[in-house]
């Protein structure tokens, strides 16, 4: 009790024993600040052994990282964060990358963990439209986890959605693995780089985004599994409006969607090995396009019962704000663009036009 009352003034003597240090000779204060760090951190809650996901962004000090750090509850003192920072003259040193911090840390070994060669990061970058086979082959090739080991966890787990947003015919995290640039220890698990790809998801799509998909009559889970089909498609991103129009208006009509992506998904079983040609075939055949699987859009009308892959953020924009057009058709171009229809004879025209 009595350290918590004379916490206020050994915060303000930490910060005249520093600024003193800096600008000469002083003695005895080096022992003395290291005193009032060791009274400081035993004030420190102590924490279950979990991790914490931690983003520092390009151009951030001491000062911003420390109220987002207080903020994670991952210390409990702003100043002492930056006395130290300055101390030890890495401010300039603190590295921009997303993290998964033990939430046990000490103040010390965290700001190692945010500085330049103190700890062996890798850069693990995961790109937008894979399925969870390719991602957990992703990791391992980067030296990070095992295949098997992730995909498991990833197909045993379900995502942190509102109830009666999933459906019990989707499996596992498929769509929830957030596709971003991730920094981390080399010696992540399959289960800390998959809870930090969920924290990453709850983080960047935003409550303002999820009240956006109530507007629009539709769930989280809904959103995510239609922009996964747009990922797909378009390989151009400015296109993705244009194509989450064209399916949004062939919903409403009730119609079919005839995604060839999820046809694609439907031919290699979930969690099974990729075939020869690879997870996406290109060429489908009449065969493929009657596949019987949930997932196969040309048999069964209305979405899919879950994402096909994980969809990155412009993907999900593209659907709460999609195009508005009078679009129900559209028909790949040579140069990987599309050519839109309204009407089912105008698409064949494209067809002839495009499709030689």
């Amino acid at each position: 009790m009595r350290a918590r009352i004379l916490l206020p003034f050994i915060i303000i003597g930490l910060y005249v024993l520093v600024t003193q240090a800096q600008n000469g000779p002083l003695g005895l204060g080096e022992r003395a600040v290291d005193v009032a760090i060791a009274v400081l951190e035993g004030e420190r809650h102590s924490y279950p052994d979990d991790q914490v996901a931690f983003t520092v962004e390009p151009g951030e000090g001491g000062a911003q990282i420390a109220g987002r750090l207080a903020s994670k509850g991952l210390i409990r003192n702003t100043l002492l964060f930056r006395l130290l920072v300055q101390r030890y003259g890495v401010e300039r040193d603190l590295r921009a990358g997303r993290y998964s911090l033990p939430a046990s840390t000490n103040i010390k070994d965290l700001i190692a963990v945010l500085t330049k060669g103190q700890q062996q990061l890798v850069t693990v970058t995961v790109p937008e439209g894979l399925r969870i086979e390719e991602v957990a082959q992703l990791f391992e090739r980067q030296g990070i986890g095992d295949t098997q080991a992730f995909l498991r966890l990833a197909l045993q787990s379900a995502p942190n959605v509102e109830d009666g947003n999933t459906s019990t015919a989707s499996t596992g995290m498929e769509g929830y693995l957030f596709p971003d640039t991730y920094l981390v220890p080399k010696e992540f698990s399959a289960a800390d780089f998959l809870g930090l790809m969920e924290d990453n998801f709850e983080e960047l799509v935003t409550s303002a985004m999820r009240q956006q998909a109530t507007d629009a009559g539709l769930t989280l889970h809904q959103v995510v599994t239609l922009a996964s089909i747009v990922e797909r498609e378009a390989a151009h991103p400015e296109e993705q409006p244009l194509i989450a129009s064209v399916y949004l208006n062939r919903l409403r009509e009730d119609w079919k969607l005839d995604a060839d992506p999820t046809v694609q998904y439907s031919l290699v079983r979930q969690g099974s090995p990729a075939p020869a040609g690879g997870y996406w075939k290109k060429e489908l055949t009449i065969d493929d396009l009657a596949v019987n699987s949930p997932y196969n859009t040309y048999a069964h009308p209305g979405l899919p019962p879950g994402p096909i892959d994980s969809p990155g953020l412009s993907s999900i924009r593209s659907v709460l704000q999609p195009a508005q057009s009078n679009y129900f058709y559209f028909v790949a171009k040579q140069d990987g663009t599309h050519a839109f229809a309204s009407s089912f004879d105008e698409h064949l025209q494209n067809i002839a036009r495009y499709q030689k």
